[in-house]
């Protein structure tokens, strides 16, 4: 499903209105391909640090030269590590001429977050890499039981215990994973227990973030705007991130789940590859949720 924002207030619109309910904005005038790349760099002028890693997602999987300067510019004022970390990965998959310099100081940076998306875009720059530059954000909308309507555009997700065993990614995972972080921004937090992460990990779309903990889950999923987060985790340090989200996944994997996780779960499976079964389907997850 395709998102389209209005280029003045960030406010979402579906493609048939024609003006914006908030500013007044002509949107039919934003739907031609130049004006929604500027409509996406005019959002790297905001504040919110979630529209902020949203604009950096989708002007990456785009590729348009046009975001490396202003990408540049947003990585020297903000100061939240999450930005600057979403800015950083976009910019490796831009690979514009000057990028080296800036990811190289990034490696050094006082925040992990930071340093591992930094080191992780460098080798980008010299790949002839060939993205779909087609594909567009997708979100799942539907009514929640004590929530009402919500938008979910987001997936946070622990990996050991939730995506592994021992660090080595479960059957069937990295199929359903790729498909879907090629159209929702995903995260994967982990303290990379056994340090195989970025090794089981390796090719696939999806923004690794090594993590020291719970706490630190939980304030991603907060950077990121909550109340559109889908979260998937076993353990004891995912409860913190599960409880912010806006729906929870408790995974009873191979290596078992927490029994604290389970009381802040909106939805408990058995297997990884149902929960993101669920996602790629949602009206599984209406059916499980139904009153």
């Amino acid at each position: 499903m395709v998102h389209y924002y209005c280029p003045t207030c960030w406010r979402e619109f579906h493609a048939t209105q024609r003006q914006c309910v908030k500013c007044g904005e002509d949107l039919q005038h934003s739907l031609d391909d130049n004006r929604y790349i500027e409509s996406i760099l005019h959002a790297l002028n905001r504040h919110e640090p979630s529209i902020l890693m949203r604009a950096c997602w989708v002007l990456g999987r785009i590729r348009d030269p046009r975001a490396a300067a202003p990408l540049i510019h947003l990585m020297q004022r903000t100061s939240n590590p999450f930005v600057v970390a979403a800015a950083s990965d976009a910019l490796g998959r831009i690979a514009p001429p000057e990028a080296a310099f800036f990811l190289e100081a990034l490696s050094h940076h006082p925040a992990k977050t930071v340093i591992e998306t930094a080191r992780a875009a460098l080798p980008r720059l010299n790949a002839n890499t060939k993205e779909d530059r087609t594909m567009t954000p997708f979100s799942i909308m539907m009514e929640l039981p004590g929530k009402g309507s919500v938008i979910l555009s987001d997936l946070v997700m622990d990996f050991s215990g939730t995506l592994s065993l021992e660090g080595v990614l479960l059957p069937g995972v990295a199929e359903r994973l790729t498909e879907i972080a090629e159209r929702m921004p995903t995260a994967i937090l982990t303290a990379d227990t056994y340090g195989k992460a970025r090794e089981s990990l390796a090719g696939m779309p999806v923004d690794i973030r090594i993590v020291e903990s719970a706490m630190d889950k939980a304030f991603y999923v907060e950077t990121v705007g909550s109340k559109h987060v889908i979260a998937i985790g076993n353990g004891r340090n995912d409860v913190a991130m599960l409880d912010r989200a806006e729906l929870a996944i408790a995974v009873i994997g191979p290596e078992g789940a927490a029994a604290e996780l389970l009381r802040v779960a909106d939805i408990v499976v058995c297997d990884i590859n149902d929960a993101l079964d669920m996602i790629l389907n949602p009206t599984r997850i209406k059916a499980t949720l139904r009153d």
